[in-house]
């Protein structure tokens, strides 16, 4: 996991104070007051202390490389933000017992998707108390038990990527324990946390429709894998009745938690929400959509030629404009070996691909996320293509 470790863990170094100012400008980032980062492995002997938080190098910050500068769009990122994110959870020492982890901090260590930063506070539910701060956003909720999980019951690496620093050259006082799912090391090992579809409801009530539906569409496809690696545990696109029982289960969950302010925006997300998105784009692509008043919108729908053969399964049609869209990201072409890298073979096969179903008569328009995640330049691709 990634090396995360408080203040009061090298209060006892001498001259602590200065270490971890400049050690600022070089291996360390302060993630919220007295809870720090190791970014880097330093040679500089006052830093070299910190060095022993870190039990595996290969979980310090990823470079930005390659065309997946774009970050977010970079799984070896997100996985980093998500354990930095959790990490931080488990050193932060203003989490109550009662507290219970929500929000976009729960959809960060679900890997439940939605719109926007890495949140820049840890985001909590607690049924007695509001009181937030500089690094906790906390929000006076009742959830039940049900709607929650143990924090130490996600899945988490696997335990060879992790590797406890307990050599004898590390000093005693300073050996540490891997932050991990599986090593409690902390007072937050007894710490809950919201479902991955409690995650989805709240996300749709309280943080805009476009992380709703993206969030509830993860969901209705995955269930409670939401967020996993979804292409060895669940079929895509899923059965209609599975669906319906994952719908179940969130109206069973909207009937507790959906009343007030932002209910009318859930019950909206939750109708958008078809569980056929296979990423955040294309449910930001559905939002689209819905917001320009075009509701013919065929999801994952199979083109075939005039002989009756399937050329091929689209994103998005709209059959009476024989229109197909296809919603371009970087992991429908990234290499599996490094997502820095582009297939070839991916490439060029998906550009047979768009070429059969020209041949079958239709105009097909590929957008990007810039395109679907602004409604303005959304609504201008459209019209390109007759829609609008």
């Amino acid at each position: 996991m990634v090396a995360v470790f408080t203040y009061s863990d090298v209060a006892h170094l001498p001259s602590v104070e200065q270490r971890l100012r400049a050690g600022l400008n070089c291996c360390l980032e302060r993630i919220s007051s007295g809870v720090y980062e190791v970014v880097s492995l330093c040679a500089v002997s006052e830093h070299r202390p910190f060095g022993y938080f870190v039990d595996d190098p290969s979980t310090l910050r990823p470079p930005v490389t390659g065309i997946a500068s774009g970050r977010n769009h970079d799984p070896l990122w997100r996985r980093y933000v998500r354990d930095r994110h959790l990490a931080w959870i488990r050193a932060h020492g203003s989490i109550r017992a009662e507290d219970v982890v929500s929000h976009r901090s729960a959809a960060l260590v679900h890997g439940v998707p939605y719109i926007g930063p890495e949140p820049g506070r840890i985001e909590l539910v607690n049924p007695v108390a509001s009181r937030s701060g500089r690094s906790i956003h906390r929000r006076q909720r009742t959830i039940p038990e049900a709607h929650t999980m143990r924090l130490v019951d996600i899945p988490g690496p696997s335990s060879a990527s992790v590797i406890p620093a307990t050599s004898s050259s590390v000093p005693l006082h300073l050996q540490h324990k891997s932050i991990t799912l599986d090593a409690p090391v902390s007072a937050a090992d007894g710490l809950r946390i919201t479902t991955p579809a409690r995650t989805a409801v709240d996300l749709a009530k309280d943080c805009g429709i476009q992380s709703g539906v993206a969030a509830l569409d993860s969901y209705l496809a995955h269930g409670e894998l939401a967020g996993g690696p979804k292409n060895r545990f669940t079929a895509f696109p899923p059965a209609e009745d599975v669906v319906a029982v994952r719908r179940e289960t969130l109206s069973s969950i909207i009937e507790i938690a959906g009343r007030g302010p932002g209910r009318r925006r859930l019950l909206t997300a939750v109708d958008w929400a078809t569980g056929l998105a296979e990423s955040p784009a294309e449910s930001l692509a559905t939002v689209g959509f819905r917001h320009l008043g075009i509701t013919d919108v065929q999801q994952q729908a199979w083109i075939h030629d005039a002989a009756g053969t399937r050329v091929g399964r689209v994103d998005f049609l709209i059959e009476r404009a024989r229109v197909v869209i296809e919603i371009d990201g970087m992991e429908k072409y990234a290499s599996g070996f490094d997502p820095n890298l582009m297939q070839r073979d991916v490439l060029m096969a998906e550009k047979e691909r768009e070429h059969r179903i020209r041949r079958c008569g239709y105009t097909v328009l590929r957008l990007t996320w810039a395109d679907v995640i602004d409604l303005q330049r959304f609504r201008r691709a459209l019209q390109r293509v007759g829609l609008v």
